[in-house]
């Protein structure tokens, strides 16, 4: 599921459009045929899949997938982030440069769209990640 989440993420950014949280949520369960994933839950995933790319990549892919009713990202992508080291009281002037810089990255894989095959393996170590976003011991 984290690679579909991911292609989505990827094709939503070469557009340089934003998808909500239940739009994500619809598409994944389209894809699977059957409900699998709420609206709410959804964010662990997109930060598993943002763990992955930033640890690979440096970008976070959850920079496109903001709230219906604030056009933003939630509280949790913002908590999310500093575990990263970045904070900024103008949390919607990082955020913007946080999506473009995932825009660009899309440009760039632009005609590559396939993912390393190990992105999401979940035998691999470093793919032990919390729902804060932590490393696991």
């Amino acid at each position: 599921m984290l690679g579909q989440i991911a292609q989505i993420l990827i094709r939503t950014g070469r557009s340089k459009k934003l998808i909500t949280y239940g739009k994500l949520s619809e598409e994944i369960n389209f894809q699977f045929g059957r409900y699998i994933v709420h609206p709410i839950s959804v964010s662990r995933y997109i930060r598993q899949v943002c763990y992955e790319f930033y640890e690979n990549f440096g970008v976070f892919p959850g920079s496109v997938v903001v709230s219906k009713s604030t056009g933003m990202p939630s509280e949790g992508y913002f908590s999310f982030i500093e575990n990263f080291g970045f904070k900024s009281s103008d949390r919607k002037g990082l955020w913007l440069g946080l999506l473009n810089q995932f825009y660009r990255f899309c440009e760039v894989m632009d005609g590559n769209t396939s993912l390393p095959d190990t992105l999401f393996d979940s035998r691999s170590p470093r793919f032990s990640v919390d729902t804060e976003g932590k490393k696991r011991k």
